[in-house]
């Protein structure tokens, strides 16, 4: 087989009004030529229109109650729920809760036959903008015990309590409204002046899904998102929009038990390779093992099965891997098996990237993995309630790497369950939304960046065939140029593109 070798985009230079050249050199085994790009790439995005953000005030919450259930309605403030607390909805053994912003859909517990309750409390940070000069918080509760609401104003590290509401009343389902001064809050944040301007990298896109999220077992792979059809338009807009390359997940489906051939097969993997090698290598491919027939086996996993493609094509890395029921090649599998141990080896042996979407129950067999495979690279990314502890796992293992990408617009983001295109860019088009999200964002995810500058990267979970439509994609870039704008100037570049480039071995 003639080798192949890859010199994927590299950065030489960073020019005046957000232009940057790119060099790429690129020998294959395809018939089709790589386009080379002479000109540099020119981030010439066309302006939102969006108007000077609205005052906008980051607030404390707290909730108290003895009741067995309590609410909360707001009128007169718009809010956002800080992204530290997600998930949105939390549910134990003691309490479920349920908010968004300053209204509290519901904070209770399991019915009980005691007289006399402890108190159970929500806690977390919230994005305010006021309309007025006062606003009116409705509490409304189960009829016995106390519900007692606090906001506090934070203003860099001091907070000051601005609002104490307590609702003692006794009568069944009993409510009572309060009246808050707006003006109590002061010192609103700052946004950044000018966006960052440089190279991006997105760093998690999936290359295979669907039209929409229409079907009721969840996502189906039956797409080739960027194809022979639509691949010059795509990358064009990455080109306007200075996006210099991407990590790609491709399912390869695993059909042993169907037609009783041990191979794995993937209609979208020439194609799709084709596509990366016309492009010079900017499409970073990582194979996502599936199980075509339902099945999962042990004995036919996944290292023995994708040895042919990881040496015939320019594979990057494994994934994006779950092992959870809802992917029957994986279930009952943890991230410590055996079976997950051969493909770690297998990953640190062929200078691969194991990316993997753990869930908050994995995070012992997490670090069991990171720790007992420490010249394994692997790429996280997570969603609810994961995000908390990649501080602790990156102070803990050198090995680790993670992408913010869906979380950075959390709840708002493009793969969330049943938002349109429509609804999507709606949220982005209104100038007091889009000023939530982003201070939301700047709030919880800069001190997490800043903190581990070299190990963080920006990505987008690109899944449906509308993420690529040029107002979506260019609408997402957007958001992460205003975000990357508040970040330090010395790591601005380290998130937006070097930490994915260092990873991926450009």
């Amino acid at each position: 087989m003639k080798k192949l070798l890859i010199l994927v985009p590299v950065i030489i230079g960073v020019i005046a009004g957000g232009a940057f050249f790119i060099d790429k050199q690129i020998e294959n085994n395809f018939n089709e030529p790589c386009v080379i790009t002479e000109k540099p790439f020119e981030y010439n995005a066309e302006p939102n229109t969006l108007g000077s953000p609205p005052d906008t005030y980051l607030v404390k919450v707290n909730v108290e109650t003895t009741s067995l259930w309590t609410s909360v309605e707001v009128e007169g403030l718009q809010s956002v729920t800080v992204a530290s607390y997600i998930p949105h909805k939390e549910s134990n053994s003691d309490k479920n809760v349920s908010v968004d912003g300053l209204t509290v859909y519901e904070l209770s517990r399991p019915e009980t036959n005691e007289d006399i309750l402890p108190p159970i409390t929500a806690e977390y940070d919230a994005i305010v903008q006021k309309y007025g000069d006062i606003a009116t918080f409705k509490i409304n509760k189960e009829g016995t015990g106390t519900t007692i609401y606090k906001l506090y104003s934070v203003v860099g590290n001091s907070t000051k309590e601005i609002a104490r509401f307590v609702h003692d009343g006794i009568g069944e389902d009993s409510a009572k409204t309060f009246i808050l001064d707006t003006n109590l809050l002061s010192s609103p944040l700052s946004f950044p002046e000018e966006k960052y301007d440089g190279p991006l990298f997105d760093a998690h896109l999936h290359l295979t899904g669907q039209d929409s999220q229409d079907s009721p077992e969840g996502i189906e792979y039956t797409k080739l998102l960027i194809n022979s059809d639509n691949a010059d338009e795509i990358f064009t807009m990455f080109d306007t929009l200075g996006v210099t390359g991407l990590i790609g997940f491709l399912p390869l489906n695993h059909d042993f038990f169907v037609i009783r051939e041990k191979k794995w097969t993937n209609p979208f993997l020439k194609q799709a390779m084709e596509i990366g090698n016309r492009y010079c290598g900017r499409i970073h491919p990582f194979l996502f093992p599936d199980s075509l027939s339902g099945i999962k086996s042990r004995k036919y996993f996944t290292t023995k099965l994708i040895d042919d493609y990881v040496k015939k094509y320019p594979i990057k890395g494994i994934g994006e891997i779950h092992v959870d029921s809802e992917n029957p090649l994986y279930k009952d599998i943890r991230l410590n098996d055996d079976e997950m141990y051969e493909l770690y080896d297998y990953a640190a042996l062929n200078n691969l990237v194991v990316m993997i979407h753990p869930r908050e129950s994995d995070l012992d067999d997490l670090h069991d993995a990171l720790r007992d495979n420490p010249k394994t690279k692997v790429l996280l990314h997570s969603d609810e309630g994961v995000e908390k502890i990649i501080p602790l796992l990156i102070r803990e293992h050198d090995n680790i790497y993670y992408s913010i990408d869906a979380g950075l617009m959390y709840p708002y983001s493009l793969p969330i369950d049943g938002m349109t295109k429509e609804e999507f860019l709606n949220n982005l088009h209104s100038d007091e939304m889009y000023h939530r999200i982003l201070a939301s964002a700047l709030r919880y995810w800069k001190p997490l960046i800043e903190a581990h500058p070299d190990r963080i990267m920006w990505g987008t979970d690109a899944l449906y065939s509308w993420h690529f439509d040029d107002d979506v994609y260019g609408e997402v870039t957007w958001f992460a140029r205003d975000f990357i704008g508040g970040l330090s100037p010395e790591i601005q570049e380290k998130f937006a593109y070097k930490n994915a480039d260092r990873l991926m071995g450009l």
